[in-house]
């Protein structure tokens, strides 16, 4: 049989044998491993080892038959509440079970289950007792392991997910653009992660402007071509930015705005190598009606003065571009999270991996094949 080592026949002359065949230490396999679903379950099953000892000698018992869960894919580092990052290493192999091996005499065989809940990659692994003077009861390793994989392999586009699947989580997005205190301004997705930056007043022609507690009310996030678009209305109900100098408070109004909206579009890369996405540089685009907070034709006229009204927007988007811009490898961590938690982790934690991703041109979608416990 193919695996199995035989004892050399003894050696004759004519009908007179004049030696004995070696006798070869046990010599146990694994000669197969199958899963079965078990009964009255969707996600319970049964991981059955045939071992077979192909030695010429007895196996005495002792030893244990291993369980371990293979940590396919990359392992993501925990988002933590500083916001430092850890290094995304591949995962590694989990111990679950073992149970002890029976004794097993020459060709003979034993069977072991053990029960999992999910889909993995398993593996059994045999590890034989030892004898005296530490030997091995067994003649070699070669067939003391074998794999048993549950793992699904399927694909998504990339652009469905976000659109149905991460929308909800992206659209619970929250910002507050504020320069009156330390860190005021963040951008907040419940759940995920918290981000705190510092807006700096601008000064024109001696005034000095400050932005000021603005809220976002809405968000909404659409999937563009290999990138994402988030969009965020915010509520307009207040003086949006507060203007103060020497004199009296009448020479420098308050400015507001009608309406005010938001937009950063980042482009999505992938590094195939550790199998993650990568978060392009935000572009912002901010949206706003700015007017000072006075009536008619003095508007016209501070205007013409101080220029401040068509510098609000540029420079929100530069501070908006800055702050998020040193985030991005946070964001980008955020935003693997997601997709792993949605197609790559079960409840169980048992993990899958990303066998690879295209930019298809035609569609303009980007595909991503895989493997997981879903």
């Amino acid at each position: 049989q193919p695996g199995r080592l035989q004892a050399p026949p003894a050696l004759t002359a004519g009908n007179q044998q004049i030696g004995q065949p070696t006798l070869l230490p046990a010599d146990l396999a694994i000669e197969s491993a199958g899963h079965t679903l078990k009964a009255g379950t969707t996600d319970r099953w049964i991981l059955t080892a045939q071992l077979r000892n192909v030695g010429n000698q007895p196996y005495p018992g002792g030893g244990r038959l291993r369980l371990w869960r293979n940590g396919v894919g990359m392992a993501l580092p925990p988002i933590t509440p500083k916001g430092e990052l850890g290094i995304s290493a591949p995962g590694a192999l989990e111990p679950l079970q073992d149970k002890p091996l029976p004794s097993i005499g020459p060709n003979a065989v034993a069977t072991l289950q053990f029960e999992v809940a999910g889909r993995a990659r398993y593996t059994l692994r045999l590890e034989p007792a030892t004898g005296p003077g530490g030997m091995l009861l067994d003649a070699h390793a070669g067939n003391n392991e074998r794999i048993v994989d549950l793992l699904r392999k399927d694909f998504f586009k990339l652009g469905a997910l976000l659109n149905l699947a991460l929308r909800p989580q992206l659209e619970q997005t929250k910002v507050r653009i504020d320069a009156t205190g330390d860190k005021m301004t963040y951008v907040d997705l419940p759940g995920f992660v918290k981000l705190t930056t510092t807006i700096p007043p601008f000064e024109k022609l001696g005034a000095v402007y400050t932005v000021r507690r603005i809220h976002s009310k809405s968000a909404q996030f659409s999937y563009e071509k290999f990138g994402g678009r988030l969009c965020i209305d915010f509520e307009t109900d207040e003086s949006e930015v507060e203007g103060t100098g020497p004199g009296p408070d009448e020479l420098y109004p308050d400015i507001n705005a009608d309406a005010l909206r938001l937009c950063l579009r980042f482009e999505i890369g992938y590094d195939q190598h550790r199998q993650y996405f990568l978060l392009g540089q935000p572009q912002a685009t901010v949206n706003a009606n700015w007017s000072f907070n006075t009536a008619g034709v003095l508007d016209w006229i501070l205007e013409a003065i101080t220029g401040a009204l068509a510098d609000i927007n540029k420079r929100m988007e530069e501070v908006v571009e800055g702050a998020l811009g040193s985030q991005m490898p946070i964001l980008s961590l955020v935003f693997n999270r997601m997709i792993h938690e949605q197609f790559l982790v079960d409840a169980h934690g048992n993990r899958g991996r990303i066998l690879g991703v295209s930019f298809d041109e035609p569609s303009e979608e980007i595909i991503v094949h895989y493997e997981g416990p879903r």
